[in-house]
């Protein structure tokens, strides 16, 4: 349920003027009742939301770039057995870039 404006001035008058409990303005605005407790407190205000905030992407170009370089060696110097896997990729970008992602992602970009 969203908690407009008018919701949230009603259960601060509620809590404020009547002195009605939180259990009591939950029951009587068919809300829950933490949500209650935390609009009582006044610290948090229902048009006031967190920003999403997304961990940055593990596969930065350098990375790709990586990648790339070596799946061309494979392919340029010709060789069938000794070829880069996505394992050994993946120890590389760790030994070498100090990359913090894990293997089944650079599995997925081979």
């Amino acid at each position: 349920m969203i908690i407009d404006v008018n919701l949230y001035q009603k259960i601060r008058e509620m809590y404020t003027v009547h002195q009605m409990s939180q259990r009591a303005i939950a029951r009587e605005l068919k809300i829950s009742r933490n949500t209650v407790r935390k609009y009582c407190k006044g610290d948090n205000v229902p048009w006031e939301r967190k920003e999403y905030s997304r961990e940055p992407d593990v596969l930065t170009p350098d990375v790709m770039d990586f990648i790339r370089q070596c799946i061309k060696e494979d392919e340029t110097e010709g060789i069938k057995k000794q070829q880069h896997t996505a394992r050994r990729i993946y120890h590389r970008l760790v030994e070498e870039k100090g990359f913090k992602g894990g293997e089944s992602t650079v599995r997925l970009a081979v």
